[in-house]
């Protein structure tokens, strides 16, 4: 199935969330999009619409994602417009991706992995200071002004941010 153009921008915005972010804070960060996440142990993979990694950067370095050679991102994006992807949860679960950002409805959720469940959390584990309040902000602003590039225009919040949290 060929995702909808409102799949495909939601998914691009959050992805720029994390780029823009991770640039103003001085973050080291890889993305590896919509890679294929595979799980030997249950026979069975899972694409989520963009992943990234802020943790063992080292690890990838000369390799290409592959989970049995590499940490596993730190970082899903899901964007559920026309089916759910909740089905991927096993996967991600099995492998310890602490993190995952779930766009339904309007809104994003962030939901952190405890113990081998996810659970819903305001702020990002991964990406330190990335609310979903925020984050949902940001959604309606850009999609009100249909400039992407907004999301770039917002070092003020980012700063604040640092003097209120130690990275």
């Amino acid at each position: 199935m060929i995702p909808s153009e409102l799949h495909q921008n939601i998914n691009c915005l959050l992805k720029r969330i994390v780029t823009a972010l991770t640039k103003k804070v001085n973050l080291r960060v890889k993305g590896f999009g919509s890679t294929s996440l595979n799980c030997y142990d249950l026979q069975q993979g899972e694409e989520p619409n963009s992943c990234f990694s802020r943790q063992n950067l080292d690890s990838f370095i000369g390799k290409k994602l592959e989970i049995l050679n590499c940490a596993p991102p730190d970082l899903v994006i899901e964007v559920d417009i026309t089916s759910l992807s909740s089905n991927r949860l096993p996967v991600y679960q099995h492998l310890g991706i602490i993190e995952r950002e779930l766009y339904r409805g309007v809104t994003v959720q962030i939901y952190k992995l405890q113990n081998t469940r996810y659970i819903f959390c305001e702020y990002s584990l991964a990406f330190l200071i990335r609310p979903a309040t925020l984050l949902n902000h940001h959604l309606v602003q850009i999609s009100e002004t249909q400039d992407n590039n907004a999301i770039v225009r917002w070092p003020q919040w980012v700063r604040q941010q640092l003097q209120t949290q130690s990275l």
